[in-house]
């Protein structure tokens, strides 16, 4: 972007921001009015992540202050299921694609490198923005949600466990 362009966008994307999070407050604002902005804000931030890939590092920030500040609410219940498929693809798309190709070819050098490869990846994915964003989700999924988000065998199985 031009730097003119920048200077007005920075404190444009920081007002918009706080206003959203003023919205979605309960601290600030009746919970009905609450209720109501989470029903258009939710789904705006969700399109404008697929649709915008410039704003999905704003996006994704304001997903994550609106479900802490969701924590120990029923607000975000209605959106969980809409939530949560997006931040599962994130987890894959923030990882560099280099890397499942050098885990390919590690492995078939070296089955313990190769394990110790994917080890680091599996941690590196635990620790990443989108997997604290869906555990923080996770009290939130009901039966009826998670049999949205899941086949019914992969439910079954994930129960054994």
């Amino acid at each position: 972007m031009e730097e003119r362009i920048q200077a007005v966008v920075k404190p444009f994307v920081r007002m918009m921001k706080n206003l959203t999070l003023r919205l979605c407050d309960v601290k600030v604002t009746a919970r009905k009015d609450v209720q109501t902005a989470m029903g258009e804000i939710v789904p705006l931030l969700l399109r404008f992540c697929e649709q915008y890939k410039h704003a999905q590092p704003v996006c994704f920030d304001l997903m994550r202050e609106l479900i802490k500040g969701a924590t120990g609410s029923p607000l975000l219940e209605p959106h969980v299921q809409n939530l949560v498929p997006p931040l599962l693809v994130s987890l894959s798309m923030m990882e560099n694609d280099a890397l499942q190709y050098y885990q390919f070819h590690i492995s078939a050098a070296s089955e313990e490198k190769g394990k110790e490869l994917e080890a680091a990846r599996i941690s590196n994915s635990r620790d990443s923005e989108s997997m604290k964003l869906i555990k923080q989700l996770i009290p939130f999924i009901s039966k009826e949600v998670a049999d949205a988000l899941a086949p019914r065998p992969r439910l079954v199985w994930v129960n054994m466990i």
